[in-house]
């Protein structure tokens, strides 16, 4: 079969891929995409049926889902927290995540729809890559697409497979994109409309695709213009269709910007572009990108639940993350270049697309805007921009086995590299692995816990105004309220700034628009207001778990009463450095009262919080504060300190 591109017929149409005469390639390559979905719709499935209801960020996706088919629908994203240095509020730019979980939400609850939802939205983008693939490059190449996908998901963990939050929702439709790149790039024009959906998706999510997805979506777009060239009436139809979905996927963005009374989100954005935040710089960009992308395990598991770069900006040495990005640069460059002097030429375009999008990946890194360190979470496109730039390369090896094979049915075997992979790795997807999504199960727990009381309390009493305390816990938990209070038709307003940008302009309250008011507030110190009735509440420790705690925390002060918290010589540095003066005035004191150490989380943060900032680095001495006493009480201790949360009724 000589080369991947011979699947094709020499006199095919640009985006028309002759039949595959191996019929058993194509049905093993089918089953490498059934493969790698079954576990993101399994995934999805479970978290309809557990219950699971969308906490903290994830809540106002579901609540604005519902909201498509009122009088209040979304017409942006969530809020950015890139508002915290551009000086003036912003979204990311679109609804369309909204848009699509609006029916599924209808139907099936703001839970499950949302789960089942997301869920349906990924295992599309999986199976796309994978139709995108066979069109252009045959079964074996799409079989290794969906080995690749597959890889993806059990990197991302089961859990992140449906979790609407802005900075993981996008990965895997991101990865369509690029692979929807790559194909339209090759001359397969259907990819234009899948390119201008997904890379729609992913940047109206999050802002962190502003550079990849419009530079990309460019390339490709020339690139047609130049295959279509001299078929101008192919070429108009086709640039219409892809004008014709763009437009539709920017109407509501586009309705805000003109119909706004202020600037305009868009504008604001745009004014954005200029504002002085703090970057990672070269070092850090290179440790983060080259780790993340080039460096085993890069993408693959563990690295999603525990990325190689940290808080402080360490993590694989710069030269080694360099010399590995140099290498797979080159790598790439040389398979693309054998390919197209074979004449594969959809082979050699997946090359030169990686290497675009591996330059355009670390030009995002390198402005990426860090707070409080390099937090993963801004940088999560570099997993599925890893896992494309191997697939390109993994594709381009594949040919180079296939042009020395003489045989065809030695040829037709390449697909079981691919069907290998994806079963394997659908196999490890499918228990659940949770990396820190934005809904933790006990945050769940949580609202389950109150949402009974707060809804008989304040039923027939909308609207309803709703005040969230600054505090994590309500952060967390708080959002999922909106979501309860939707869901039995109570109406409700908020006055604060940074929720009407997640709620929209017609929930902002007016004076006496409101009958009473909701306060959540979180953590053990949270007492009653005046005129404030406590109507629900949560705790988050059990019996068993209470008489633990209790039991460590008796054990650490008989400790700091005899030996006091005797730091590591780094640590006194680290405590000096951070200007952490009250910590050590009380620290110096620590024999005399023991309880300000434990019971002030005091001990806690120098256990668990400062070395989370210097890679796990001890600041205190552990053979005084062994792991094994320190590990389950810090735990515990911060679930009772932080986790309790608790709803007031006032009048309005």
């Amino acid at each position: 079969m000589g080369t991947v591109d011979e699947v094709a017929a020499d006199e095919a149409e640009p985006d028309e891929v002759a039949p595959d005469v191996d019929a058993t390639s194509g049905r093993l390559a089918f089953l490498a995409s059934v493969a790698a979905v079954v576990p993101i719709l399994v995934a999805g499935i479970r978290g309809a049926l557990t219950d699971w209801t969308p906490t903290g960020d994830d809540a106002y996706s579901a609540v604005r889902a519902w909201d498509l088919f009122t009088s209040n629908p979304p017409l942006l994203g969530t809020w950015s927290s890139a508002s915290d240095y551009t000086g003036h509020e912003i979204n990311h730019p679109g609804p369309l995540q909204f848009d699509l979980l609006a029916i599924p939400v209808r139907l099936l609850g703001h839970g499950a729809g949302t789960a089942i939802g997301l869920a349906l939205v990924n295992a599309t983008a999986v199976t796309l890559i994978a139709w995108l693939v066979h069109r252009r490059l045959g079964p074996a190449a799409a079989a290794l697409a969906a080995g690749a996908s597959a890889l993806l998901s059990w990197s991302l963990g089961s859990e992140m497979l449906y979790d609407p939050w802005s900075q993981h929702a996008p990965l895997i439709p991101f990865s369509l994109f690029l692979v929807a790149v790559w194909c339209a790039v090759a001359g397969d024009t259907v990819a234009l409309p899948v390119m201008v959906v997904a890379g729609s998706y992913a940047l109206q999510t999050h802002l962190s695709y502003t550079v990849l997805v419009p530079v990309l979506a460019a390339f490709a777009l020339v690139a047609v213009i130049v295959h279509l060239r001299k078929d101008r009436r192919r070429a108009i139809r086709w640039s219409l269709i892809t004008a014709a979905v763009a437009l539709g996927c920017w109407a509501q963005p586009l309705i805000q910007q003109y119909t706004s009374e202020d600037e305009g989100n868009l504008a604001a954005l745009a004014r954005s572009a200029g504002a002085d935040a703090p970057t990672p710089g070269l070092a850090r960009a290179v440790r983060a990108f080259g780790g993340t992308v080039a460096v085993p395990p890069m993408w693959l598991p563990p690295s999603f639940g525990s990325p190689s770069f940290h808080l402080s900006g360490a993590g694989r040495p710069t030269w080694l993350a360099a010399t590995a990005l140099i290498a797979l640069t080159l790598a790439l460059a040389l398979l693309g270049w054998r390919a197209h002097r074979r004449g594969s030429t959809a082979v050699a375009t997946g090359a030169w697309t990686g290497l675009a999008a591996l330059a355009l990946g670390f030009v995002t890194t390198l402005q990426m805007p860090i707070r409080m360190g390099m937090v993963a979470t801004y940088a999560r496109f570099m997993w599925p921009l890893g896992m494309v730039v191997w697939l390109t390369l993994g594709v381009a090896v594949l040919d180079e086995v296939r042009a020395h094979l003489t045989s065809a049915t030695a040829s037709r075997r390449l697909v079981l590299p691919g069907l290998a992979l994806a079963l394997t790795a659908g196999l490890a997807t499918l228990p659940r692995v949770d990396n820190q999504t934005a809904s933790p199960r006990w945050t769940v727990d949580a609202i389950h816990g109150i949402d009974d009381d707060v809804v008989a309390a304040v039923e027939d009493q909308g609207p309803v105004l709703v005040e969230m305390h600054a505090h994590l816990t309500v952060g967390a938990v708080g959002p999922a309220l909106f979501v309860v209070l939707q869901d039995a038709g109570i109406p409700f307003l908020v006055d604060d700034e940074h929720l009407v940008s997640q709620l929209g302009e017609d929930r902002r309250a007016d004076p006496g628009e409101a009958k009473v008011r909701l306060i959540v507030k979180g953590g053990r110190e949270a007492t009653a207001g005046p005129n404030e009735e406590l109507i629900a509440s949560w705790q988050p420790l059990s019996d068993d778990e209470q008489a633990r705690l209790d039991d460590l925390s008796d054990q650490l002060r008989t400790i700091v009463a005899d030996q006091g918290v005797p730091l590591t010589d780094d640590g006194q540095r680290i405590l000096e450095g951070l200007g952490m003066d009250d910590m050590l005035q009380k620290l110096a004191q620590a024999k005399d009262d023991p309880d300000t150490v434990v019971k002030d989380e005091v001990l806690r943060e120098l256990w668990s919080g400062v070395p989370a900032l210097y890679d796990g680095h001890p600041v205190i001495d552990e053979d005084v504060f062994p792991a094994k006493l320190m590990r389950p009480w810090s735990q515990l201790i911060q679930r009772y300190e932080r986790q309790p949360i608790s709803v007031y009724l006032a009048p309005a």
